[in-house]
């Protein structure tokens, strides 16, 4: 399925809409590699879902300028998906806006052109792939915002370059991940500018402590890796491993062939770049009970230049805690008051793993389930008491009515307490020796002590 198959000539459009389900093979935009057509138009909105490959433009050949286009595919036709792609000698051009959910959002081959000169958008993770002479160019001016999850790929001699931020509010971001095992995200040539961040998850041990040096980024172009020191800039460092990071570990964040500059400054090897560190809420699910913080704060870990070359995050031990003050024997009561133990030093210097808290979720869940039980407990003990057990087993005939009130305490390994209210409405009947009684309960648990927390943390 195309929604425009060009072969040749030009063509000028103002809006185009393509959607399709269920369809083996989807393409937006389609130009011949033999023929040299020109395609120009103002939007491109381009949605699939059931489709086993679709690609939002591919260009063979000629050129396609888009002001603004947005490529979104459903969870189901995420494999096999492209937001461009473009090979030969094709040129594509995304003047404004380019919004794209697919696995991958660009990919350059041959000596094909792909520009996007402002705003860049692709939240799912995902890969950028550059290879042959091909170039790649995102935000190469630095007028428009970028916000992207997934790693690059630059091969051969092919130019990656990509400028995080500009002076827009809107903030930039790149979340690195690392998509094939010991493998970096390759540039040519990259900017840390105004509001925009890096966000390193850290789940590879291939740039931890590596003997090669080894960095989750690396850069082989002809210019160094630009950073600029601005209060919403700098990067963030997230532990995704699974495991607490140990003092004194060393994790590769960038390699530059050509080194670093700071604020167009050239810095060099042990430059302390503390002011570039930034805090981050980052909770990871660890199970579906327990969420954990895993975003490194500023004060574990050191950020420098290991080398004229490569940029380093070295984790260290958490601040020793100031010694509480002595107190004041004059406003204290007791004549002899026991001195304050001596503050005792930290032996262990491993740094302490940020507690996990257990998922709001779940927890009401399992707070709604108790509760139940509770009632349930005290409407058949009321069931029990004021039926079975009355009048030496005769109940008398009619409707009849009871409630009940009070404080359980129910023999758990955690104290659980409840206060409820139960209330028992029946009819009862007698002929001859069977004796029968319709009835309807309902309890109310009004106020409840929930130490059960650290069983669900546990």
């Amino acid at each position: 399925m195309y929604g425009v198959f060009a072969a040749g000539g030009s063509l000028d459009l103002t809006d185009l809409s393509v959607s399709a389900t269920q369809t083996k093979q989807a393409i937006g935009l389609f130009t011949v590699p033999t023929f040299t057509s020109e395609i120009a138009l103002d939007s491109l909105s381009y949605q699939v879902s059931g489709a086993e490959r679709s690609y939002g433009m591919v260009a063979g050949g000629g050129s396609i300028t888009v002001k603004k286009a947005n490529v979104e595919h459903a969870p189901d036709a995420l494999a096999n998906s492209r937001g461009i792609q473009a090979s030969n000698t094709a040129h594509v051009t995304v003047e404004e806006d380019f919004t794209v959910t697919a696995q991958y959002p660009v990919i350059a081959l041959g000596s094909a052109v792909v520009g996007m000169k402002k705003n860049f958008t692709s939240v799912a993770p995902s890969m950028i792939q550059v290879a042959h002479n091909a170039k790649t160019l995102i935000n190469k001016e630095g007028t428009g915002a970028v916000q992207f999850i997934g790693a690059t790929s630059r091969e051969n001699e092919a130019t990656l370059d990509m400028t995080l931020g500009s002076s827009q509010e809107k903030p930039s971001f790149w979340k690195v991940l690392t998509l094939v095992e010991g493998t970096p995200s390759t540039f040519s040539h990259l900017t840390l500018g105004e509001n925009a961040q890096m966000h390193f998850f850290v789940s590879d041990a291939t740039f931890i402590n590596s003997e090669s040096g080894a960095s989750m980024v690396s850069v082989l172009g002809d210019a160094p890796v630009a950073l600029k020191k601005h209060e919403k800039s700098g990067i963030v460092l997230i532990n995704n491993t699974g495991a607490d990071f140990t003092v004194g570990d060393v994790i590769g964040l960038i390699s530059s062939a050509n080194g670093f500059t700071l604020d167009a400054a050239e810095i060099k090897a042990k430059q302390d770049l503390a002011d570039l560190k930034q805090d981050l809420s980052v909770v990871t699910a660890r199970s579906l009970v327990q969420l954990q913080e895993t975003a490194v704060p500023k004060t574990g870990y050191d950020l420098l230049l290991e080398t004229d070359n490569r940029l380093v995050a070295t984790i260290k031990a958490p601040p020793t805690p100031e010694p509480e003050p002595e107190p004041n024997p004059n406003s204290n009561p007791n004549p002899n008051p026991n001195p304050d133990p001596e503050p005792q030093p930290n032996l262990d210097p491993e740094p302490q793993p940020k507690p996990s808290v257990v998922n709001p979720q779940t927890d009401a869940m399992m707070e709604s389930s108790v509760s139940a039980y509770g009632t349930l407990f005290a409407a058949d003990d009321l069931f029990v008491d004021s039926v079975l057990r009355s009048h030496n087993g005769q109940h008398r005939e009619g409707l009849f009515a009871v409630a009940r009130d009070g404080k359980w305490n129910i023999d758990t390994r955690t104290d659980l307490d409840m206060d409820i209210v139960t209330g028992l409405v029946g009819y009862a009947k007698r002929m001859e020796t069977l004796r029968s009684v319709a009835s309807l309960k309902w309890g109310t648990p009004l106020t409840t002590r929930w130490p059960m927390r650290r069983l669900a943390m546990s």
